[in-house]
C-alpha cells in the first residue's frame, strides 16, 4: 500500500506539471472529485451508525437524578427540539432535547403535590394529556372527576393502569385510589352536557372544587368537514367558559384557594374572582406518531400540572 501511495503522489506530480485545460488532467481532476465525494458520503453514514448504536445502547437510569451518561455522546451536533441550541451529550429518554431542556422536563416529570382531601375536576381524562393528569391528581390524593362519553370504558382503562404492577407500585397511594375517581357521562358538546356535569361535580364535591382543568381541547383542523370544525371551536372556546362559570360557586368556596387551568388556545378571558386564580397553559401537542417523539402525554400532563406543585407543595 505504501508504495501504492508513493506511486500516487508522483502521478499527481505529473498531472500538477500539465496545461489547465489538458484533457488527462480534466479526467484526473473527475475522477479525484468523485472519490473525494464517496469518502465525505462513507464517513457520514459511519457516522450515523455511530449515533443511532450509541442511542440504542443508552441504558435508562434507575433514579430520576442520574439522568446522564456522560460517555453517550453524539459525534454530530444536533438542534434541540424545543430551544434549537446545539448539543452532543444524549439524554434519555429525550433524545431531542438539549441537556437543559432534556433536565427540566425530566424533573417536571417526577414532581408531586399535596393534594389530601382535594377535589379536582379534568374535563378529559379518557386518554392522552388528561388521562395521564388524573393520574397525577389520584396518585397524590385528590378526588378527580372527570366527563367522558363512554364511562365504563373510561373506568376500565384506570383499572387496567392501576393492575399494572410497576405503575401500581408508583402510585403510592395505590389502594382505594379508584374509590376516588368519578366519571361521568358527557361528551361537552352543548349547554346541556355542560349544566349536568357542573351540577354533578358540584355534587360530588360537595360544593367545595379545588382544581378544574380543561383539557378536552382538539386542535382545529381547517380542512375537516365544517360540522367537525364548530364543534372543535366550541369545545376549544365556549364550553370552557360555561363550565367555569357555572362551577364558580363550588371554587369560590374552595379552602385554600382554587386553581383553573386550561390548555385551550383561545377561551377565557380570565375574570377577577376572589380566591380562584387562573392558569394560561399550552402543554403542546403530543406526537404519536414518531417512534421516539420529543414530548409524549405525559410530558403534556407534567406541564398542566406545573401550576399544581407550585400552589400546594408537597412537604419533603
Amino acid at each position: 500500500m505504501d508504495d501504492g501511495i508513493e506511486h500516487f503522489h508522483r502521478l499527481l506530480g505529473e498531472l500538477r506539471a500539465l496545461p489547465p485545460d489538458d484533457p488527462a488532467r480534466l479526467r484526473a481532476e473527475s475522477a479525484a472529485a468523485a472519490f473525494a465525494r464517496d469518502g465525505r458520503k462513507r464517513r457520514r453514514g459511519a457516522d450515523r451508525r455511530a449515533d443511532t448504536a450509541a442511542r440504542d445502547a443508552f441504558t435508562p437510569p434507575a433514579a430520576p437524578t442520574s439522568y446522564l451518561e456522560r460517555g453517550t455522546l453524539y459525534r454530530r451536533a444536533r438542534r434541540c427540539a424545543l430551544c434549537a441550541a446545539k448539543y452532543h451529550q444524549a439524554h434519555h429518554p429525550y433524545h431531542h432535547l438539549c441537556p437543559a431542556c432534556a433536565h427540566a422536563h425530566w424533573q417536571r416529570r417526577h414532581t408531586h403535590a399535596a393534594l389530601d382531601g382535594r377535589t379536582a375536576l379534568v374535563t378529559h381524562a379518557h386518554d392522552g394529556p388528561g388521562f395521564a393528569l388524573a393520574w397525577r391528581l389520584l396518585r397524590d390524593g385528590a378526588t378527580v372527576i372527570t366527563a367522558a362519553p363512554e364511562p365504563e370504558r373510561t373506568l376500565r382503562r384506570f383499572g387496567h393502569a392501576f393492575a399494572h404492577r410497576e405503575r401500581w407500585e408508583a402510585m403510592r397511594r395505590g389502594e382505594g385510589a379508584l374509590d376516588r375517581l368519578h366519571v361521568v357521562e358527557a361528551d361537552l358538546s352543548g349547554e346541556r352536557d355542560v349544566r349536568a356535569l357542573a351540577a354533578e361535580t358540584a355534587r360530588l364535591s360537595g360544593g367545595r372544587l379545588s382544581v378544574l382543568v380543561h383539557t378536552a381541547t382538539p386542535p382545529l383542523d381547517p380542512q375537516g368537514p365544517w360540522d367537525r370544525r364548530l364543534t372543535e371551536a366550541t369545545l376549544n372556546t365556549v364550553v370552557p367558559g360555561w363550565l367555569t362559570e357555572r362551577l364558580r360557586p363550588a371554587l369560590v368556596a374552595s379552602p385554600g384557594g382554587a386553581h383553573v387551568i386550561t390548555a385551550a388556545p383561545a377561551v377565557l378571558q380570565a375574570p377577577v374572582w376572589v380566591g380562584v386564580t387562573f392558569h394560561a397553559v399550552d402543554p403542546g401537542v403530543p406526537d404519536h406518531r414518531s417512534p421516539v417523539p420529543p414530548l409524549d402525554a405525559e410530558d403534556a400532563a407534567a406541564t398542566l400540572y406545573a401550576p399544581l406543585v407550585a400552589a400546594f407543595p408537597r412537604a419533603t
